[in-house]
């Protein structure tokens, strides 16, 4: 079994930017107000327990939720909760790295650290090979699963071992304020059309370096890489075994960046940068262009308290393609949850992960924290009401989610993530060409299988 990922993820990383820390708290107070989840059919478990019913059988239970230090659901939204079923939450907020060492600590001796954990995509692979998470078709109503965006990506051998409750996936912010400063009108969408207003943003004495990109050895320089050849139209891995070959979709998104970084079109110290730093200086003006970012920067760098650029007209778009073919897809980095099969609470447990999934509890975290509700419903009404940055054409661009890689992500994902990093960060340099990075990236996938 390997060990936890040395790397963040890159929306872990950014999101800690864009959203405010909660401390771990315990919610036993009654507010007024109730939202019920979902009724569902079907006959539940041999305790009575019908999935999606919410019910106060459980009550004086304490559920222990593990959920990262940006979960933005609001405590009086919890509290809800506590009222309509007399469940106790205890929330520990633990960092992403940390959730992902207690999963692995507690799997291994077969126990649970909380009751309703957190799940990235890029480890389904592994926590599902172990065996560690209930299938969720037993605990959760159909309809909750099915009408879960991005839910795919948390299925492992034709079972959902979790869901999402954040829908995150990368496109292109551009700050438009700074592009017509320079006299373009409309965000390019192809590879030389970037490179042509990048040189023009930099000549004009816009902004010196243009595009935000991380070229530190980090989670943060491997999913733009990701992004651009999902948007493409090719795969990274299909189960298991290198998409890309030499000329293909992957050299062309490095040479990208190589012609980015060596025209400085990029900030050299970006070998040095996390994506949460770059982030940062899109924010104070100091680029115009953030290659790969997640939609939560919109509402982000509208307020003031957040960035210099609050004013700034930023824009959302599905990432450049390299003839400007439109974008055939964007990579989901969704944060989901699960229920340990170590949990000694599964049915409450159960009935707080179908109420999180509501339409009215994720319309709430989307208010208070930016979290993008990964249900249709929930992103109708807020387009519906002019709530949505971004509006219905960020929604169009979330339909286009895929995951990154076909067939599930690999036991070997943290590996394989550094791989990539390295990779990016040697053709950006020059130290080596794009093909030599490629080559280079499918001999270790192979070995990477080899050693399974």
């Amino acid at each position: 079994m390997n060990g936890p990922s040395a790397h963040r993820r890159a929306h872990q990383q950014m999101r800690r930017a864009f959203t405010p820390v909660l401390v771990a708290v315990s919610l036993v107070a009654s507010l007024a107000g109730c939202s019920a989840g979902a009724t569902a059919s079907g006959s539940g478990s041999a305790s009575g327990f019908k999935p999606g019913v919410l019910t106060k059988k459980y009550s004086g239970t304490t559920l222990e939720v593990g959920l990262p230090n940006y979960q933005g659901m609001p405590k009086s939204t919890l509290a809800e909760f506590t009222k309509a079923t007399g469940i106790k939450l205890h929330m520990q907020n633990p960092s992403y790295d940390v959730i992902h060492d207690k999963i692995v600590t507690a799997g291994a001796a077969n126990t649970a650290f909380a009751d309703v954990v957190y799940l990235d995509p890029a480890w389904i692979g592994q926590v599902g090979a172990a065996g560690w998470f209930e299938p969720l078709e037993k605990w959760v109503p159909s309809s909750t699963i099915k009408n879960d965006l991005g839910q795919s990506l948390f299925a492992y051998k034709g079972q959902t071992i979790g869901l999402p409750w954040n829908l995150d996936f990368r496109g292109t912010l551009w700050n438009m304020t700074l592009l017509k400063k320079a006299g373009i009108n409309k965000p390019p969408t192809s590879y030389d059309e970037l490179i042509t207003t990048a040189e023009k943003l930099k000549s004009k004495g816009v902004v010196k370096y243009p595009v935000a990109e991380p070229l530190s050895i980090t989670e943060g320089a491997a999913t733009p890489w990701y992004a651009l050849v999902r948007a493409s139209g090719n795969a990274v891995l299909k189960n298991g075994k290198p998409a890309f070959q030499a000329g293909g979709a992957g050299a062309k998104a490095l040479d990208l960046i190589r012609t980015l970084f060596s025209k400085q079109l990029i900030d050299p110290g970006s070998v040095n940068l996390t994506d949460q730093q770059v982030g940062q200086a899109f924010g104070n003006g100091d680029s115009a262009v953030m290659l790969s970012g997640g939609p939560a920067g919109l509402g982000y760098y509208a307020q003031p308290s957040n960035s210099k650029i609050s004013s700034d007209q930023v824009t959302f778009t599905t990432l450049p393609t390299p003839d400007g073919s439109p974008s055939a897809g964007s990579v989901g980095l969704e944060d989901g949850m699960g229920i340990p099969k170590a949990s000694t609470h599964k049915e409450a447990a159960a009935l707080f992960v179908n109420w999180y999934l509501q339409e009215h509890q994720l319309n709430a975290a989307y208010a208070a924290a930016g979290l993008l509700p990964p249900n249709a419903a929930a992103l109708k009404t807020l387009v519906s009401q002019g709530k949505l940055a971004g509006g219905q054409p960020l929604v169009d661009a979330a339909m286009g989610i895929k995951p990154i890689f076909e067939g599930g992500s690999p036991t070997w994902y943290s590996k394989f993530s550094s791989n990539v990093a390295s990779m990016v960060q040697s053709v950006a340099v020059g130290s080596k060409s794009s093909g030599q990075g490629v080559a280079g990236l499918v001999s270790q996938v192979n070995a990477l299988n080899a050693q399974q």
